[in-house]
């Protein structure tokens, strides 16, 4: 995982499988901020095409320590928290999807800066 700022820092970018030779899996994610509604956009661009090609919608919590974006197709729903822990100075990358009504966890991340 790499994150830097992107396009005059309208968007913070993160790159999923930067740094590997070959990965499995890669992606560029795309959040920036929607002054008018004051909610954040996630544009989640991976190895899998445009099928899921929506923005996710999100909102900063109250403690200003995480965000999370959620996705609505008509086969399913998908949400991607992003929370920061102060102490541990980790973040934790949290995705979940329903799969026949029920929320499953789909992947769980942490990370650390170099």
């Amino acid at each position: 995982m790499r994150g830097e700022w992107a396009l005059k820092h309208h968007f913070i970018q993160l790159h999923y499988g930067a740094g590997e030779d070959s990965p499995e899996y890669e992606a560029l994610v795309f959040i920036g901020f929607v002054p008018a509604d004051k909610t954040y956009v996630c544009h989640w661009v991976d190895v899998y095409g445009g099928g899921y090609d929506a923005p996710g919608r999100g909102k900063i919590d109250d403690k200003l320590l995480g965000i999370e974006f959620r996705w609505e197709s008509k086969e399913a729903a998908l949400t991607n928290k992003f929370t920061f822990d102060p102490q541990s100075k980790t973040w934790t990358s949290l995705i979940r999807q329903t799969e026949k009504g029920e929320w499953k966890t789909f992947a769980e991340e942490k990370w650390t800066r170099k």
